[in-house]
């Protein structure tokens, strides 16, 4: 299989540029399911990439519905 989030370059744009209140993006956790129809608790992070910035961690997390 192969993963390619890069076919939208206007929709990768607007993702790595977000900025809300000061809060920038920091870059993608890859997850793999174990099937189809598997839940997201069953998923399993295979890869990170960050952007190499200097933050650690980040404290709050938080979801914001209207983003797709």
């Amino acid at each position: 299989m192969v993963l390619n989030w890069g076919s939208d370059l206007t929709r990768v744009a607007e993702t790595e540029s977000h900025d809300v209140e000061g809060f920038t993006f920091q870059g993608y956790n890859v997850y793999q399911l174990p099937d189809p129809t598997a839940t997201k608790e069953e998923a399993v992070r295979i890869a990170t990439f960050d952007i190499a910035d200097g933050i650690k961690s980040v404290i709050d997390k938080t979801v914001d519905p209207d983003i797709r």
